[in-house]
């Protein structure tokens, strides 16, 4: 039996995976509204199949420990969009339960998601 054909189906798949998380590597900046209507914004940093997510802190939320630490997460990219696999434990401890952010890409520097509870955010490269 010859093997060739099926470790060239893996090397390809691999080196794609690869491809397709790299092409999200760089800076990005998240912008969504707070349920009160305020605006807020992250930075975001991604390279290969991690990032991390840094919020902007703000007057309100200055004495929350758990505001203006990066978040880490895991990057997947699949036919449906982007997914981060958002880790605020792993952040620092106490700081949220871990969670899932889908994101639908737009163009090549823009990708639109929702929170849980319906409000809408935008990442864009920078």
């Amino acid at each position: 039996m010859n093997r060739m054909p099926m470790l060239c189906l893996i090397a390809f798949t691999a080196l794609n995976c690869d491809a397709q998380t790299e092409a999200l590597d760089g800076a990005w900046v998240a912008k969504w509204n707070a349920p009160n209507g305020t605006g807020r914004e992250a930075k975001v940093a991604i390279k290969g199949e991690q990032g991390t997510w840094k919020m902007a802190t703000s007057r309100m939320n200055r004495e929350d420990p758990c505001n203006g630490n990066p978040i880490p997460f895991d990057v997947s990219k699949s036919d449906e969009g982007v997914a981060f696999a958002m880790s605020p434990s792993k952040g620092m401890a106490g700081c949220g339960q871990d969670y899932t952010l889908k994101m639908k890409k737009v163009d090549d520097k823009t990708m639109e998601g929702s929170f849980r509870d319906g409000r809408t955010f935008t990442v864009t490269r920078q």
